[in-house]
């Protein structure tokens, strides 16, 4: 934990000896903002989530877990550099809206949670529905899930304590072969 900092609202450290990547905090801060229900923002410019978001397009209904963010993500359509002020943070947060993750075009993906655990499931899970798209893709064209059995779907696999629970198997590897982690 001694690489994890405490941030005020102001981007001002009370807690750890980093520094405050000003990128990230112009995004964070304004995500958690405007979402009063979101504990954890989860953004990387991953691999598949990189290669997705410079097509522009969201994730499609192709696998039972893509249906997880079915209609229950945005994409949104600008870039416009790196994000290093608050007009830019806003405008990602107002794309995310309420959904649990935005695709950034040319940028990478964003997801949100209730808890850390949920926030970074449904990165991992994004991450790999990304490539999974992808891959399918480059082999033919995809077979859409019909609309009722997407949201069927989404409603089983798409809440924040199924991400939670998904993510304890993980966690649980992680800290047992990183025992340092959160000393």
């Amino acid at each position: 934990m001694s690489d994890l900092l405490l941030v005020n609202g102001d981007g001002q450290v009370l807690e750890g000896r980093h520094h405050v990547n000003q990128a990230a905090f112009a995004v964070h801060s304004q995500v958690h903002r405007a979402r009063p229900d979101v504990v954890a923002v989860a953004h990387c410019h991953s691999t598949y989530g990189r290669a997705l978001a410079a097509l522009g397009e969201p994730l499609e209904p192709i696998t039972q877990e893509a249906c997880a963010f079915y209609e229950a993500h945005t994409v949104l359509d600008a870039y416009t550099g790196v994000t290093v002020n608050e007009d830019e943070g806003r405008r990602i947060a107002a794309a995310l809206g309420p959904h649990k993750a935005v695709v950034l075009r040319n940028h990478g993906l964003l997801t949100v949670g209730d808890s850390v655990d949920a926030a970074a499931w449904w990165f991992l899970q994004m991450e790999r529905s990304c490539e999974i798209q992808l891959t399918a893709r480059a082999a033919g064209k995809p077979v859409l899930i019909d609309h009722a059995s997407a949201v069927s779907t989404r409603e089983q696999l798409g809440a924040d304590l199924v991400a939670w629970i998904n993510y304890q198997p993980l966690y649980t590897t992680v800290t047992r072969d990183e025992p340092d982690l959160l000393s």
